[in-house]
């Protein structure tokens, strides 16, 4: 029955099925395909998947950091931390 246990804490809900289901949807839009999705799997230690976790973290925790993500993007090339 310990099995019964792990196999329940690891199972995923039908919402967040759903939620997977369109983030793979959006990743696909996005340009992911196969052999991408295969690199992320086989990525060592779960490296690269990590890094994609972190990025999408990241992605709004600090709006300097948006604002030069956003700059870079636009080839603007200002100092940074910019002084306010």
């Amino acid at each position: 029955m310990p099995n019964d246990k792990k196999n329940k804490k690891s199972m995923v809900s039908h919402k967040g099925r759903t939620l997977l289901h369109e983030f793979l949807l959006k990743m696909e839009s996005a340009g992911l395909n196969d052999k991408l999705a295969r690199m992320v799997v086989d990525s060592r230690s779960n490296n690269l998947a990590k890094r994609i976790v972190k990025l999408i973290e990241d992605e709004f925790k600090s709006p300097i950091n948006q604002e030069r993500a956003r700059q870079i993007i636009r080839g603007v090339n200002l100092s940074y931390p910019r002084s306010i």
